[in-house]
């Protein structure tokens, strides 16, 4: 190259496997009792429930088994991800007496496969049904089990993962890789992507910016399977051997062209006070279980009849036909620097979404396996499925930072979001997936020449997660108390301790309100302890 040409190229790779080769399970029927009863709590504790008079400190009450109900479980799931990349990018300098500094261009290409396929779905043999071969001895759960408050019964029976392998093993359960088939888990995603972008710099007395363009071009290529009772053997894709039916593998192709301009001004309003504008078009595309994910049925619905029609079960699957994100953001901020390391800003934005991935919801048939339908059955189903949809997001950004001495300082932000969902709009509920109203962080730290330490709080309020079986829920506000460690151990080599939910904090989720929890969760303290050498 020359003085003012410079052109830099990278590439990378990247490979992923996750297996579960194998899963143990047992469902039984359990005991038969009165009394049985329930009370919700709210989110302030789990729920209070009993079972009456049910024996279920032994799955042999009175010397009777309890009644089998099925064997279930997807068996040699597989996911493979593979990524390969490459880029080069350049920058050419002009005058330095132009206004317009310099250009800065690049490409990319970038290919990603993720499939899964091989799946299958365990089931009990003829004599797998009988409750001959039940494990003679068991295990309880401790009377602690529940940490989330409420009242549960405790003492209730289990059996050990080695006792389940023993149950599940030859003989008693089928997982035959050809008669249990099952490409409702099949998926594939093959993702190419070219890139190329142009960028021109520019800067006068008090001000700088830049202004330049994206083009993005995205080839999806999507397999899933569906159970259909007219392919044959020789219907290309076609799984036939399998006990839940014949399935046809549905491939869809997509090119999806994006342009993505941008421009962004500082203006320097006095010596300590800078305002900044920003208008860009973003693209995001589709995360891949959304685009085609693996078919789940919940629920299996009763047989209804022509004058009391069932009520469908419920599922979820991907949907193959999503377009990528697109969002066209406008920023307008203002940054004081009242002092050393120290600043104060503001910020206003808004994004207008378009194919913003949102949830909706779509009937179906399915072939249905169970207990009650152990030779298959067409039952009707309402699937959750990804959609497309368009929403806004308007806000603003706080921030804060100050040195209060030569090693100690602190610094927050917070940020106030009004989204909302403006098309397909499913029963009123207009939020955004996954955006809070309410965020924001505070964080103290010590830093010097060989040691740093930072304890940060993190807070966000309640937020729309998705469908479950068609109806919303939301995971309650949380706050999470992180802390890091680092040690400068010689000038190559260093140390990080970094800890994540000192607090212990529950995740909550509920349905339609407060009143109605789904769920409680805790991932408990976790600590991470890096060493890291630089040649």
């Amino acid at each position: 190259m020359n003085a003012k040409l410079k052109l830099d190229g990278q590439l990378g790779t990247s490979h992923g496997n996750g297996r579960t080769p194998t899963q143990n399970v047992s469902e039984t029927n359990p005991g038969v009792g009165t009394g049985g009863g329930w009370q919700l709590n709210g989110i302030g504790s789990a729920p209070n429930f009993n079972l009456g008079t049910n024996n279920n400190t032994t799955p042999f009450p009175g010397g009777v088994p309890v009644a089998f109900n099925w064997i279930f479980g997807a068996q040699d799931v597989e996911v493979k991800d593979k990524e390969n990349w490459v880029k080069i990018d350049g920058q050419y300098k002009l005058d330095d007496a132009a206004p317009v500094s310099d250009i800065k261009f690049g490409i990319r290409h970038e290919s990603h496969d993720r499939t899964s396929l091989g799946a299958i779905a365990q089931g009990p043999t003829a004599a797998g049904q009988s409750t001959a071969h039940y494990p003679t001895t068991w295990s309880t759960y401790p009377s602690n089990f529940n940490s989330f408050g409420g009242s549960i019964p405790t003492g209730i029976w289990y059996w050990t993962p080695d006792q389940l392998a023993a149950y599940d093993g030859p003989g008693f359960v089928q997982r035959d890789p050809t008669l249990r088939a099952y490409p409702d888990y099949w998926f594939e995603v093959h993702e190419k992507t070219d890139a190329a972008f142009v960028e021109a710099e520019a800067s006068g007395s008090n001000w700088s910016g830049n202004a330049g363009v994206r083009f993005v071009s995205t080839k999806e290529d999507t397999v899933i399977y569906e159970n259909d009772s007219s392919v044959t053997a020789s219907t290309p894709g076609a799984v036939t051997t399998s006990l839940f039916g014949p399935y046809v593998a549905r491939p869809v192709n997509h090119t999806y062209n994006n342009i993505l301009p941008s421009a962004n001004l500082k203006l320097d309003v006095a010596r300590d006070l800078v305002a900044r504008f920003a208008i860009a078009q973003t693209m995001t595309r589709p995360d891949y279980s959304s685009l085609a994910g693996a078919t789940s049925l919940n629920s299996p619905p009763q047989l209804g009849t022509p004058t009391s029609p069932a009520t469908p079960g419920s599922g979820s699957t991907g949907n193959q036909d999503l377009k990528p994100v697109t969002s066209t953001n406008l920023d307008a901020g203002i940054e004081w620097y009242f002092a050393r390391q120290s600043l104060l800003s503001a910020t206003l934005f808004s994004m207008n979404l378009h194919n913003y991935v949102s949830y909706g919801s779509l009937p179906l048939t399915a072939l249905t396996y169970s207990g009650q339908y152990p030779a298959g059955q067409a039952l009707n189903y309402i699937m959750t499925v990804p959609i497309n949809a368009a929403g806004h997001v308007h806000g603003l950004e706080l921030a804060y930072q100050q040195e209060l001495t030569r090693n100690f300082g602190i610094n927050g932000n917070y940020t106030y979001a009004n989204a909302k969902q403006t098309s397909n709009v499913t029963n009123g509920d207009d939020r955004l997936v996954g955006t809070s109203k309410n965020t924001y962080n505070i964080s103290g730290y010590f830093e010097n020449d060989m040691f740093s330490a930072r304890v940060t709080y993190t807070y966000r309020s309640a937020f729309y997660s998705g469908l479950d079986r068609s109806t919303a829920f939301t995971q309650d506000s949380i706050g999470n108390l992180g802390a890091s460690l680092g040690y400068t151990i010689m000038q190559n080599l260093s140390a990080t301790l970094d800890a994540e939910n000192l607090n212990n904090p529950t995740l909550k989720y509920y349905a339609l309100n407060e009143t109605q929890p789904r769920a409680f969760y805790t991932n408990g303290r976790q600590y991470y302890l890096n060493l890291r050498y630089k040649f």
